[in-house]
């Protein structure tokens, strides 16, 4: 019983000692001290402090929240701290922490938190004993509200003239589906221009829209048979942008709208040119909405047509095969012979195209022409048309000089006269009678010469005449006269 006892006392007075130590050494993580026979008053362990919880980014559901640590003691370090977050009275772990799962360091992140307002408590932990802070001041994760939309194109090559459909999504700040746009909205759809020929842009119905078309979303998304319908002209690379008229939250996806197929030439107006000399032009492949279809390449056979062949019959030379790159057409060796404003018409199976007019000028004057009556009489003046012509037999409108003039048959009057714009008019007498013609010849430049046609020259006819005759004797012995005109 003795040995008992004294194994009991010896003990007990272990177990003093070593809650002693403790409460030592731990003093400070505690406020207060105790004691007595066989056990340690221990005080309150101290818990974190200055607990802040932020939003730092609008766009993100995260709140970061930090604390100060108690001091250590000498050889003392605590296990870790979990985090809790509060609406109202109720609490949920906060920062993936528990009373099992601590964290070390004095700050973390709390994310994809729901839209609420909070205040935050941090728990330390020391072996069985734990302390928490006072909560932190409140902190607002912002409901969700509309703030981008995501497009899906059914294709991001759409070509010009055909249908396809967009799929939209709705999105709130925080990147995610917004569940609460749902319902028919009024978008307005921008970007795209009008085709060359100007075709606009075909967007959905507007008929229950103010502005903008009528957009039927199911919980953020517009998919499917609820997808909008567009059909674009203009073959570009674009941005389709989708905006909600109430708020201007928009939207865009980039497109790469395709020509169709080449309708069409568009042939350029090659410019004033003249005749014999050869020139060029460009013809560019063309779909039904004037957009260059690129596709159209390499050496391409086309008919050409258009100007008339030249006064003197010297028919138009075009070029047998164009090359195109990217869908323009380089034409060489175009060469015309009749002066006139003219068209350029190329061709190519169903597909043509004509350019506006443009100006062919006649070349420099080459000859004359004369044109005189068939006949005339000597001594009586008559009408005579002098004009100068081209290798190809234009009108050398550009002419102006002096001609020479001769008769084959005797001698003319005026014998030169003065042509301007490549023509002159006058008056001329020939002198003798008989088959003759008039030729003219530049005064200055001996190749630019003419003939007129073959004149009847005849001399003219008496005005009267005188006939004597004997009628028998006469008193006076002089024979009567009688007068006539050559008409009686």
């Amino acid at each position: 019983m003795s040995s008992r006892l004294t194994q009991f006392c010896f003990m007990v007075f272990l177990g003093l000692i070593g809650a002693l130590g403790v409460a030592s050494s731990a003093g400070a993580f505690f406020a207060g001290h105790g004691g007595g026979v066989g056990s340690a008053s221990v005080g309150t362990l101290v818990p974190p402090s200055n607990v802040e919880a932020v939003f730092p980014s609008p766009n993100v559901r995260t709140v970061d929240v930090s604390w100060t640590a108690p001091t250590e003691a000498a050889g003392m370090v605590i296990q870790g701290y979990y985090v809790q977050s509060y609406v109202g009275a109720t609490a949920s772990p906060a920062c993936g922490t528990s009373s099992t799962a601590l964290i070390t360091s004095v700050s973390c992140e709390d994310t994809d938190v729901p839209s609420n307002t909070y205040t935050y408590t941090v728990t330390v932990v020391f072996r069985s004993w734990t302390a928490t802070s006072a909560p932190s001041g409140p902190v607002t994760v912002p409901a969700s509200v509309l703030s981008s939309f995501t497009l899906y194109p059914s294709t991001p090559t759409p070509t010009a003239g055909s249908s396809f459909t967009v799929n939209i999504t709705a999105l709130d700040q925080y990147g995610n589906v917004d569940t609460n746009y749902t319902g028919a909205e009024c978008l307005t759809f921008s970007g795209p221009s009008n085709s060359p020929n100007l075709a606009a842009p075909s967007y959905p119905d507007q008929a229950s829209c103010a502005s903008g078309s009528a957009v039927t979303f199911l919980n953020g998304v517009a998919s499917g048979a609820n997808a909008p319908t567009l059909t674009l002209y203009d073959a570009q690379t674009v941005s389709l942008v989708a905006t909600d008229n109430p708020t201007g939250v928009d939207g865009a996806t980039d497109l790469s709208i395709l020509p169709g197929p080449v309708t069409s030439f568009g042939v350029a107006n090659p410019g004033t040119q003249m005749v014999g000399v050869s020139f060029g032009d460009s013809i560019t492949a063309l779909d039904q909405y004037g957009n260059t279809v690129t596709a159209y390449t390499g050496t391409q056979t086309l008919e050409f047509s258009g100007p008339s062949d030249s006064p003197n019959l010297t028919a138009p030379i075009y070029p047998t095969s164009v090359t195109f790159d990217l869908g323009i057409g380089t034409v060489t060796d175009v060469t015309l012979f009749d002066a006139q404003t003219t068209t350029l018409t190329a061709t190519q199976g169903p597909v043509t195209g004509t350019s506006t007019d443009f100006l062919v000028e006649s070349g420099s004057a080459t000859s004359y022409v004369i044109l005189a009556p068939a006949s005339a009489t000597t001594g009586v003046p008559f009408p005579v048309a002098i004009s100068t012509c081209d290798a190809y037999g234009n009108p050398a409108t550009s002419y102006d000089g002096t001609a020479d003039l001769v008769s084959s048959g005797g001698s003319i009057t005026p014998v030169t006269v003065t042509l301007t714009n490549g023509s002159a008019s006058f008056n001329a007498t020939l002198s003798t009678a008989g088959d003759q013609t008039i030729t003219g010849t530049d005064s200055n430049n001996s190749t630019i010469t003419g003939v007129s046609g073959t004149i009847d020259v005849v001399s003219p006819s008496p005005s009267t005449y005188t006939v004597t005759y004997n009628q028998g004797a006469a008193t006076s012995g002089t024979p009567p006269v009688d007068t006539h005109s050559p008409y009686d």
